[in-house]
């Protein structure tokens, strides 16, 4: 995983590290349509601020290199949500039952899921057998951990790899700092000492942490957003976020069932469905030569990058088209 982030740095270095003067000219020879970035281009003559520097040149990122950038957010999201889930961290939430194990029910759904969607896999590889095994041992023996509401898997186990909501919580964090992009990144995630990241409110946090009779030595600035945000009566970003992120993906699901008419299916986008988690298949849909796993896409861009098509089952990747028609890639 860490030779993967240097390997994205070192591609994704050079068109982050430009100067001002380079954004600038980028800004002056910008011909898109982008209404905010042409509201700053037309302000350029009156100067620009640095934060509109900064802002501009985050727009102007050509789409591989927001890519690369999104897959180090989401290695470090990950990394953070484990930190948090297996470390007494997850003691400083308010509901302190919020992590914890899911369900009887939700258990028996996904041990039933999962048996469904490897019996039906044609030649499955190697590599998939083990992983079904490995995963059902898991469920057979009640080891998922993670935020649980109401014996449910909790919509807030995808603020992991959710980008859109770590870079708005990133661009919120440092709204005038000079920082280029990377090392906002780096600054957000990485663990520093507690005085660092509560300078002000350092005896009260330890006040907290003695009640809470945990000892914690280091803390990050991502982890001090997530866990004052879960903690927060009336404004839950994390939630916001999730719920517009999913709801385009659940909006796109729902229509290409319709789209599917009276085929015959196997749907795995419940919430928590260890199928759709571990193996990126929505749903499965039976045709002449067998079943066929399949991840559904809001866009051609993101169907082509669907890890499904990558691990040797068969498996495609759906979209719709300008005009409503869902069209597929398969590897």
């Amino acid at each position: 995983m860490r030779d993967l982030i240097k390997r994205i740095l070192r591609e994704s270095v050079g068109l982050i590290y430009e100067s001002n003067e380079d954004i600038i000219q980028k800004l002056r020879d910008y011909n898109g349509t982008s209404n905010f970035i042409n509201s700053v281009k037309s302000q350029i003559e009156r100067g620009l601020s640095q934060r509109q520097i900064d802002a501009v040149k985050n727009s102007l990122l050509p789409e591989d290199n927001w890519n690369d950038i999104n897959k180090i957010i989401k290695i470090k999201g990950i990394e953070l949500y484990n930190d948090i889930i297996n470390s007494n961290k997850k003691d400083l939430f308010k509901n302190k039952s919020l992590v914890s194990q899911p369900s009887d029910d939700w258990y028996n759904k996904n041990l039933i899921d999962l048996d469904k969607f490897y019996l039906k896999l044609k030649n499955p590889p190697e590599d998939i057998t083990e992983k079904y095994n490995r995963i059902k041992t898991k469920l057979e023996n009640k080891e998922y951990y993670g935020f649980i509401e109401d014996g449910n898997w909790s919509i807030l186990n995808k603020f992991n790899t959710n980008y859109t909501l770590w870079r708005k919580l990133i661009d919120e964090t440092y709204i005038n700092s000079k920082l280029t992009f990377l090392e906002k990144i780096n600054d957000f995630f990485n663990q520093k000492p507690i005085s660092e990241i509560f300078p002000n409110s350092k005896s009260k946090f330890e006040k907290l942490k003695k009640e809470n009779n945990i000892d914690i030595k280091t803390f990050s600035l991502a982890e001090k957003e997530i866990i004052k945000d879960i903690n927060s009566n009336s404004s839950q970003k994390i939630v916001d976020v999730i719920n517009k992120t999913t709801g385009e993906g659940n909006e796109t699901e729902n229509k290409f069932k319709k789209y599917l008419g009276d085929k015959d299916i196997v749907d795995f986008s419940s919430p928590g469905n260890i199928v759709d988690m571990e193996f990126n298949v929505d749903l499965m849909v039976h045709d002449p030569e067998g079943w066929i796993p399949i991840q559904v896409k809001s866009n051609k861009e993101e169907a082509k990058k669907c890890p499904l098509l990558k691990t040797g089952i068969n498996g495609i990747a759906v979209y719709p088209d300008d005009t409503g028609i869902f069209r597929k890639i398969e590897n």
